[in-house]
C-alpha cells in the first residue's frame, strides 16, 4: 500500500472497524441480557439502520458537493462522541434502553453520510486502474475487524465489563478521525449556484440534485437489474445480524464464546474474499457473476438450518457455511462499489452510492424487525431453512426477469 491518502483512510477505518465490532458483541449481549427478547435486538438494529435509510439520499446529493475529507473527520467524531457517552453512562450506572436507542439514531444519521464519502473518495485519492483493488484493501479492513473484535470484545466485556468495549470504541472513531486529518486529494467541487436566499439556494439544489441522480440511476438498465439483486439479498443476509446472537443461544450452553467464533468466522470470510480480489487485476472485476453468488448464500444458510437440526453434531460445523456467507457478501460489495466508481461520473458518484445504499439499506430494518419477531415465534430451524430457499428462489427469478428484459436490446 504505496499510497499515504490511502494508507490513512485504510488505517482510520481498521482502527475505527476493531473498536465497533467490539462494540457489537458488547451491546448485543448487553440487550439480550437486559431483554431477553430477540424482538428488542431486531429493533435495536432497526434504529442502527433506519436513520441511514431516511437521510441516505439526501446525504448523498450533500456530499457530491462538499469537501469528502471534513465529511469523514465530522462524522467520525460525532459517532465517537456518541458512543463515548454510552460508555460514561454506563460507568455511572445511568445507561438505559432508551440512551442506547437514541444515541444509535444519532449514530447512524452519521454513517448516512460516512458510507457514501468513503466511496466517493477512492477515486479521488486512487488511480481508477486501481479502485479494485483499493475497495478490496478497504473491504479487507471489515474482514479484520471481524476476525480480532469479537475475541477482542468477549476478552473486553469479561475483562472489564460492558464499559470497556463502549469507551474503546468510542476512541477508536475519534483516532480514525485524527488519521483522516491527514489525507490530501484535490478538493475542487461542483460550487452551489449563487442566489439572493441562500436558504432557498441550498433547499433548492439539493431537491434538484436528488432528482438528477434517481433519474440517472433508474435510466441504466445494468444499474436497475443489480439494484434488484442488492436489495433480495440483503433481506435475508441481513437476517444475519439478528440470527447470529440467537444461534449462539440456541446452540451452546456457553453462548457468548460461540457468538465470537460465529462473527470471527464470518469475517474470516471477508479476509479470505478480500485478498483474493485485491491481487486481481482491473479487468477480472465482474458483476455479471452475483446471482451465482446469491445463491451460493442461499444454500449456505439452508446448511446452517441443517446442521442445527442434528444437534449432536460438532459445533465447529456452523463455521465453515457461516465463513462461505461472508466471502460472498465481500465479493459482492467489492465488484458493486468499484463498478459505480468506474461508471458514474465524479460529480454523481456520492448521490449514485447514497441511492444503491439506499435500496439494500431499506431491506435491513425489514430484515431486522421481521426476524427479531419470527425468531420469537418460529422454531430457528425451520426459519433458516425456508430463509435460504427463499433467497434462492428470488434470485433465479430476479435472474430471469432481467434476462428477458435485457433480451430486446440485444444484451
Amino acid at each position: 500500500m504505496q499510497n499515504k491518502n490511502l494508507l490513512l483512510l485504510w488505517t482510520g477505518k481498521l482502527v475505527s472497524a476493531l473498536g465497533d465490532k467490539m462494540y457489537a458483541i458488547a451491546i448485543a449481549w448487553w440487550i439480550l441480557e437486559i431483554t431477553n427478547s430477540s424482538t428488542m435486538m431486531g429493533l435495536y438494529l432497526l434504529a442502527a439502520t433506519l436513520p441511514m435509510v431516511v437521510m441516505g439520499i439526501v446525504a448523498g446529493a450533500v456530499i457530491d458537493k462538499s469537501n469528502l475529507k471534513r465529511v469523514l473527520i465530522i462524522a467520525d467524531i460525532v459517532r465517537g462522541v456518541g458512543i463515548t457517552l454510552l460508555g460514561l453512562l454506563f460507568l455511572a450506572e445511568r445507561l438505559t434502553l432508551f440512551s442506547v436507542f437514541s444515541t444509535t439514531v444519532v449514530v447512524s444519521l452519521a454513517s448516512a453520510f460516512f458510507n457514501p464519502a468513503v466511496t466517493s473518495i477512492v477515486p479521488r485519492i486512487v488511480p481508477k486502474s486501481e479502485c479494485g483493488k483499493a475497495n478490496s484493501l478497504l473491504q479487507l479492513v471489515d474482514g479484520l475487524a471481524k476476525v480480532a473484535g469479537p475475541f477482542a470484545g468477549v476478552a473486553m466485556v469479561v475483562a472489564t465489563g460492558y464499559a470497556g468495549a463502549f469507551l474503546i470504541n468510542g476512541i477508536s472513531f475519534l483516532l480514525s478521525a485524527f488519521f483522516e486529518g491527514f489525507i490530501r486529494y484535490d478538493t475542487r467541487k461542483p460550487v452551489w449556484r449563487k442566489t439572493s436566499d441562500k436558504k432557498q439556494k441550498k433547499t433548492t439544489e439539493i431537491v434538484g440534485d436528488i432528482q438528477a441522480g434517481l433519474q440517472y440511476v433508474f435510466t441504466n438498465t445494468r444499474l436497475i437489474n443489480l439494484l434488484f439483486y442488492i436489495f433480495a439479498a440483503h433481506l435475508f443476509v441481513g437476517a444475519l445480524s439478528v440470527m447470529l446472537p440467537v444461534m449462539a443461544k440456541f446452540i451452546s450452553d456457553d453462548n457468548l464464546n460461540l457468538l465470537g467464533i460465529l462473527e470471527t468466522a464470518l469475517g474470516a470470510g471477508f479476509v479470505a474474499g478480500a485478498f483474493i480480489l485485491s491481487r486481481r487485476s482491473e479487468e477480472k472485476f465482474r458483476i455479471d457473476a452475483m446471482p451465482k453468488v446469491f445463491i451460493l448464500v442461499g444454500c449456505s444458510i439452508i446448511t446452517i438450518g441443517i446442521i442445527a437440526f442434528f444437534s449432536s453434531l460438532p459445533l465447529l460445523l456452523f463455521v465453515l457455511p457461516v465463513f462461505v456467507i461472508g466471502s460472498c457478501i465481500v465479493y459482492a460489495s467489492i465488484n458493486w462499489k468499484t463498478f459505480m466508481q468506474l461508471n458514474t461520473p465524479p460529480e454523481k458518484l456520492g448521490r449514485v452510492a447514497a441511492i444503491s445504499g439506499l435500496v439494500g439499506d431499506i431491506t435491513l430494518p425489514i430484515a431486522f424487525a421481521l426476524y427479531g419477531f419470527l425468531l420469537d415465534q418460529v422454531d430457528f430451524v425451520i426459519l433458516t431453512v425456508v430463509s435460504g430457499m427463499l433467497l434462492i428462489l428470488t434470485i433465479l427469478f430476479i435472474k430471469l426477469g432481467a434476462r428477458k428484459k435485457l433480451a430486446p436490446a440485444g444484451v
